[in-house]
């Protein structure tokens, strides 16, 4: 089936326009200091005058080394502020900022603030590695543990120093090979992209055989296991979703009937498109960007495919349902997360936006779940810096001690994760939401009750082919290379 005219029209016409947020984290955060104020007084005892003058007791005694002392404890990201992936980077350092602040209200950490000091790379791998070696000077401007370092290729160019200057550091990527032992001091946060495309496919496999089933009880034929197509942009984030897709159907006995990996952006979306409505799959899996799912999604569904879709978490932005695509996505997709997004129903999810909207009354609705993997991660790190306390050693060596053996309970709205080396970090659950356009209120600030239009319907969700799967099994060939 070749692509009807309407659907050309639509590919390139189509208007995708995702707002970047405003940071308000600074590109040259300076440090600040807080001293403990001391105060004299005077007793008077009956028949026997004394002045006694006592201090405030200082905080508890920590061994430190570059990045803690009495007053604060420092803690360092390097992230896209001004560049092509500000919008949802910039908003997790908002929502990383949120929970330091909510944390420094309530007394810090061994009675010292935590200061988060913050350089944008704008996406340029020599500016990230600049910005590193800055955090990680021995010294008094150097941090303690780093709360952000990039993506797989940012941090993987990082990963050896980090080691070298005893840094630990939590990553963006969502690469299985992070979860592997022998990855240096780098800590990875929630499932994969690869678990996430294999339970996603699942889910929706299963799905299409119930309404198949239903469909064929009259005439009492077995129905057929639905078709699967592939498509991905190019790198090692398209990789690993494509090979998910891949491991899904291969455990779930699925053919595969285009696979166009690493093909969006060389190929124009009005191609890819027509390959789609061709192979005419039942599902389709898509890693990509937000645009790119729009621009594919309304082509392909105009030129005549009926298919549901999937894809991963930075797929999708609720920012799509104020483009021509909301009744598209509304109808045929399924968004996984590796945490639950905002308006879902639990007491903890809801604590979470309390916090954050407090924190954040201007904050939007479409950026409101990059502001809550943001804290998540701030939470992890608290997690590690209190364990470090509690040892009284808040020495670089000391604060990536505590990781090394660190579980966490991610604040009740992600799957439990450790960090121990021996593969514990890799989850296998996810979160699936459909979209609700209708229930989305994107017009509003946080300081408004109110959604961003997804739907749990899933979750925490392991589906048999993600239950056998390994971090090695999960990472695709020419995946951080110099991992071996």
């Amino acid at each position: 089936m070749k692509m009807q005219p309407r659907a050309a029209a639509l590919i390139l016409g189509i208007a995708i326009v995702l707002v970047a947020c405003s940071s308000s984290a600074e590109d040259d955060a300076a440090s600040t200091s807080s001293t403990s104020s001391t105060t004299a007084t005077t007793t008077t005892v009956p028949l026997e005058t004394t002045t006694s003058t006592t201090t405030e007791p200082p905080p508890p005694p920590l061994e430190v080394d570059y990045g803690a002392d009495d007053f604060e404890i420092r803690v360092g990201a390097s992230a896209d502020l001004t560049g092509p992936r500000a919008q949802v980077s910039a908003a997790m350092i908002d929502g990383q900022i949120a929970f330091f602040d909510s944390l420094n209200d309530r007394g810090g950490i061994a009675e010292r603030r935590i200061e988060l000091i913050v350089r944008d790379h704008a996406s340029d791998l020599t500016t990230h590695v600049d910005n590193f070696a800055e955090l990680a000077e021995r010294s008094e401007l150097g941090v303690v543990i780093l709360s952000a370092t990039g993506d797989e290729e940012q941090t993987d160019a990082i990963r050896a120093d980090m080691v070298e200057a005893d840094l630990v550091g939590l990553t963006s990527s969502s690469a299985a090979a992070w979860s592997e032992s022998g990855t240096g001091n780098v800590l990875p946060l929630g499932a994969s992209t690869c678990v996430e495309a294999i339970n996603a496919v699942e889910y929706l496999a299963d799905r299409v055989v119930e309404q198949a089933e239903a469909a064929d009880e009259e005439t009492g034929e077995e129905p057929t296991p639905p078709t699967l197509a592939i498509v991905s942009r190019p790198g090692a984030y398209g990789r690993e979703g494509a090979l998910g897709a891949r491991l899904a159907a291969e455990a779930l006995g699925l053919t595969v009937v285009a696979d166009l990996d690493q093909r969006i952006g060389p190929s124009a979306p009005d191609e890819l498109a027509e390959e789609l409505i061709d192979a005419d799959p039942d599902i389709v899996w898509i890693t990509a960007s937000p645009p790119e799912l729009a621009q594919l999604i309304v082509g392909a569904t105009a030129g005549g495919l009926d298919a549901r879709w999937a894809g991963s978490g930075p797929t999708y932005n609720s920012a799509l349902l104020n483009t021509v695509a909301a009744p598209v996505l509304a109808d045929r997709y399924l968004h996984s997360s590796w945490h639950q997004t905002w308006g879902t129903a639990t007491d903890e999810m809801a604590a979470v936006e309390e916090e954050l909207a407090t924190a954040l009354p201007e904050g939007t609705y479409d950026e409101a779940d990059a502001y809550t993997a943001g804290w998540l991660q701030a939470s992890v790190v608290a997690d590690i810096l209190i364990g470090a306390a509690e040892r009284g050693d808040m020495t670089r060596a000391g604060v990536a001690a505590v990781a090394s053996g660190l579980g966490s309970d991610m604040s009740g709205i992600a799957p439990e994760q450790a960090w121990s080396g021996s593969g514990d970090a890799f989850v296998r659950e996810t979160y699936l939401y459909g979209v609700s356009p209708d229930d989305a209120t994107l017009e509003r600030t946080l300081r408004e009750q109110g959604r961003n239009g997804l739907e749990l319907l899933d979750g925490p969700f392991t589906g048999a082919g993600a239950a056998i799967q390994t971090p090695s099994s999960c990472r695709p060939p020419l995946t951080i290379e110099s991992l071996g």
